[in-house]
């Protein structure tokens, strides 16, 4: 009896483990984009992008940072997780008790925790992204 004990015991813990380990995935490179851009739609974002840099350094003028910085942050979503999160952090730091600040914490949290959206529309991720309270 004590051998079907340690038997069922040891089957359920190497299930639970190797469960554990099926469910752990490592978190997405920092290089890759969070949305995709048609060829296109990518010619667009990269000007916008330039033109949110231009407007950065003269942004303090007019009190207006973290604006800039978040929509040069959202425009990073279509380049690097990595300049997405700077422009997200920047935000953070200019202005931390912003609603811009506010949801770019959380852009952060889901681009730090979760892959890239499969399949989905722009829309359909903002939809399914975490709701700000």
């Amino acid at each position: 009896m004590k051998a079907v004990h340690r038997g069922f015991t040891g089957g359920v813990l190497a299930c639970l483990v190797l469960g554990g380990c099926a469910a752990w995935s490592s978190p997405p490179p920092l290089s890759q984009p969070y949305f995709i851009a048609e060829a296109g739609e990518a010619k667009s974002l990269h000007a916008l992008a330039k033109k949110q840099e231009s407007l950065a350094p003269r942004c303090a003028e007019h009190n207006s940072c973290d604006h800039v910085y978040f929509t040069r942050a959202l425009l990073g979503l279509y380049e690097s997780r990595e300049t997405a999160s700077r422009y997200f952090e920047k935000v953070i730091a200019v202005a931390p008790k912003s609603h811009l600040a506010s949801s770019s914490k959380l852009w952060l949290q889901l681009l730090q925790h979760h892959a890239a959206p499969v399949e989905q529309s722009w829309f359909e991720s903002v939809m399914a992204a975490p709701a700000i309270s």
